[in-house]
């Protein structure tokens, strides 16, 4: 606020870290500096997200649920050409898609492989756009997000299904070690958490930090409007939404 006061509003430096004021305010959502959404969003929407998200799949992983869910949902996965195993990645798809996408080299088939990231890739929402979408739409009741996460849901199944008829390849059946029920051991948890989490500010935040940077510039230089203005034919007449809503699809 006190960096806000002396720069003074409107100028470039000012809409660079601290953005453009809300009502005479810093906004921590709206403003859209470096400074401003470029810490809070990581930190203060999406962090307490992916903590609480980490910690439930950490007591899961340590009480040794997962490969008990794994057997129970190996006949609905196996209508999607996977079997059981791939609700684990799908699970940590959840808390980021980029552990998911990577612990894909589980699988034992390259078609398996294939498939689990396409269904992570579109229809996994990670915990960073889980908190944006409850952020936007979360104070409109509960119907709006069943409708989000409905949808998400539907297209999953679609696009597994019909993945098992396009994409041939070896399709093994589920052979998995069931664990005996065990406590977790806070150590363990404690140090799964400082691994996950510290990955997630190491990796993320840079490149957060970086793309508010790089749009701040491009709106600056409003180079979005006139993307707006060229994508208009096909967001206003094609899809009946307003010429802006091409700037945040493409972010």
């Amino acid at each position: 606020m006190k960096l806000s006061m002396i720069l003074g509003e409107g100028n470039f430096l000012h809409r660079l870290l601290i953005g453009t004021l809300i009502d005479g305010e810093i906004d921590f959502m709206q403003s859209f500096g470096i400074l401003i959404s470029g810490l809070f969003i990581p930190l203060g929407a999406v962090l307490p997200y992916l903590f609480s998200f980490y910690l439930v799949l950490s007591l899961l992983e340590d009480s040794g649920y997962l490969p008990r869910l794994a057997v129970f949902l190996d006949n609905i996965m196996h209508r999607l050409g996977l079997h059981g195993y791939a609700i684990i990645l799908t699970l940590l798809g959840l808390g980021c898609n980029v552990p998911g996408i990577m612990a894909t080299r589980i699988p034992e088939s390259k078609h398996q492989r294939f498939i689990t990231a396409i269904l992570i890739s579109i229809a996994v929402p990670c915990a960073a756009l889980r908190a944006m979408i409850v952020g936007l739409v979360g104070n409109r009741g509960i119907w709006p997000l069943i409708v989000i996460y409905g949808t998400l849901i539907v297209i999953w199944f679609l696009i597994g299904f019909i993945s098992r008829f396009t994409i041939r390849g070896f399709q093994p059946e589920l052979l998995v070690e069931i664990p005996p029920y065990r406590v977790p051991s806070l150590r363990t948890i404690v140090s799964k958490m400082w691994m996950r989490i510290s990955g997630f500010l190491r990796e993320a935040l840079p490149i957060i930090i970086g793309a508010v940077l790089v749009v701040n510039i491009l709106y600056q230089f409003k180079l979005f409007e006139y993307l707006a203005r060229f994508a208009e034919p096909v967001v206003t007449r094609m899809w009946g939404m307003p010429k802006e809503s091409i700037v945040p699809l493409l972010l």
